[in-house]
């Protein structure tokens, strides 16, 4: 679980998804399936200082960044050694 610095987005990460939600109204912005099932704490995402973008664990050796407002995904960064990230931060 993790607000944007300015509060307006929650981010929720934890098998089967990770998901985002506007908390002005608390509307779902989008979901997105995990690609593997991650044996390890939730919480695996971080949120832009800007709140611009949003980057989670997607598989254990995978992160996605995506942009916050869209969904869109900019990129997937691979793990070169293959070891779980525990934890993102910007």
């Amino acid at each position: 679980v993790q607000f944007s610095p300015d509060g307006r987005w929650l981010v929720l990460n934890g098998p089967p998804e990770c998901v985002l939600f506007r908390t002005g109204d608390w509307s779902e912005v989008w979901r997105k399936k995990l690609t593997a099932y991650i044996y390890q704490p939730f919480g695996s995402a971080a949120l832009a200082p800007d709140g611009s973008r949003v980057a989670y664990v997607q598989s254990p050796t995978r992160v996605a960044l995506v942009e916050a407002a869209s969904g869109r995904e900019l990129a997937v960064l691979e793990s070169p050694s293959g070891s779980p990230p525990a934890t993102l931060r910007w």
